[in-house]
C-alpha cells in the first residue's frame, strides 16, 4: 500500500503501447503510477533521437516512470545520470528485467536478467548508485518453470535501495501465453521485505479487487487490460471504495477514444500518430456493434479529422443503442 493505505494502481509499461498518449488517458482516469515504454539504455549513451522520443513526458503527466533495459552497469549508470536525472518532469526509474521479447533476451536483456543474478544485481545497484529518482524492478517469475528465481532474487534486490518490485506471473518461456501466476506473486508479497506490484491477466474490476485481496499486494500494474478501457483504473477504484463502477456508453467511449487520437497527434504528428493509434482504436471498438465494418473505415483514414470523422459518424447513427 501507498502513504494513503490505499493500492497503488499502475499502467504496467508495454511496448509500442504506454506512449504520452495512452499514459496521459491512463492517469486521468485513476492511475497512480504510469510506465513509459521500454528505453535503451545504450541508445541513450549513445543520444539516439529515438531513445529520447521515447522518454516524452506530457505537461499533463506526474508520476511517470521510465522504464530502461541493458545489461552493462557502466552504461546504465551514464544512461540515468545524463538523461533522466536532470529531467524534473521524470518522477522514477524502472528498470526491465522481464520483457521476453528473443531480440531483446538474445543481448543478455530484459528477463534474460534473471538468468545471471550476480550480474542483474550489479545492473541496480549501478542505477541506484546513479539516479537522483527512486529506482524500481520489473520482475517475471523466471526464465523456464524449472528456475523460479524471482523470490531468491527479490530478497537480494531488497538489499539494494530500489523503491519496489512489479512481478508479472509468467516465466520468460510463458511469453504472454498461460495464466499469470498469483499465488507466486502472493508468495513474493510474504517473502519479500519491500512492495511488490502483481502484473498479469487483470482485465475487470472485479478480477483486480480479488487478485489485490488475496496477494496482499501493495497494488496491481495493468497492461493489456487497459488498452482500449483506460477507464478500468476508475472503475477499480470505484469497486474498492463500494460504489458502482462508472458508466460507459458510446458516446462516452468515442469521447475517450478521440482525445486520446489527438493527443497522439499533438505528440507524434499527425502522421505518426495516426498509424501508431489503429491498433488502440481497434481495440476500443472491439464488441461494437457492426464493428468490423468500423475497423475497415477506421484503417482507411490516413488523417486525424478522416478518423475523427469515422467515429462521429458511427456515434450518431448508434446513439440510441
Amino acid at each position: 500500500m501507498n502513504a494513503t493505505n490505499k493500492p497503488i494502481l499502475a499502467l504496467a509499461p508495454m511496448a509500442g503501447y504506454t506512449d504520452v498518449a495512452f499514459r496521459v488517458m491512463c492517469a486521468s482516469f485513476g492511475a497512480t503510477e504510469t510506465v513509459s515504454e521500454m528505453v535503451s539504455a545504450r541508445g541513450l549513451y549513445h543520444e539516439d533521437k529515438k531513445s529520447y522520443r521515447l522518454m516524452e513526458v506530457h505537461p499533463q503527466e506526474s508520476g511517470v516512470s521510465i522504464q530502461i533495459f541493458g545489461s552493462e552497469p557502466e552504461i546504465m549508470a551514464q544512461a540515468v545520470e545524463k538523461s533522466i536525472n536532470p529531467r524534473n518532469d521524470i518522477a522514477a526509474v524502472d528498470i526491465n528485467m522481464g520483457c521476453p521479447v528473443p531480440k531483446i533476451v538474445k543481448n543478455g536483456e530484459g528477463a534474460a536478467l534473471m538468468k545471471n543474478e550476480d550480474l542483474a544485481l550489479r545492473v541496480v545497484d549501478a542505477v541506484v548508485g546513479a539516479s537522483n529518482k527512486p529506482v524500481s524492478v520489473k520482475l517475471r517469475l523466471g526464465w523456464d518453470f524449472d528456475s523460479l528465481n524471482c523470490i531468491s532474487l527479490g530478497k537480494k534486490l531488497a538489499q539494494t535501495g530500489i523503491s519496489h518490485i512489479t512481478l508479472h506471473g509468467r516465466t520468460r518461456s510463458q511469453l504472454y501465453t498461460g495464466h499469470a501466476n498469483w499465488d507466486m506473486i502472493a508468495e513474493m508479497v510474504e517473502e519479500v521485505p519491500l512492495p511488490i506490484l502483481g502484473n498479469g491477466d487483470i482485465t475487470t474490476p472485479q478480477e483486480a479487487v480479488q487478485r489485490l485481496k488475496e496477494s496482499k499486494a501493495a497494488g496491481i500494474a495493468i497492461g493489456r487490460g487497459a488498452v482500449g478501457k483506460p477507464w478500468i483504473f476508475k472503475h477499480i477504484t470505484d469497486t474498492l471504495e463500494g460504489r458502482e463502477p462508472m458508466e460507459c456508453n458510446l458516446s462516452f467511449l468515442m469521447e475517450v477514444a478521440r482525445k486520446q487520437l489527438q493527443i497522439a497527434c499533438e505528440s507524434k504528428g499527425e502522421k505518426v500518430g495516426v498509424v501508431q493509434m489503429r491498433k488502440q482504436l481497434l481495440t476500443y471498438v472491439k464488441g461494437l456493434p457492426h464493428a468490423s465494418a468500423l475497423k475497415q473505415e477506421l484503417l482507411a483514414e490516413t488523417t486525424m479529422d478522416g478518423v475523427l470523422a469515422v467515429l462521429t459518424q458511427y456515434e450518431d447513427s448508434n446513439i440510441s443503442s
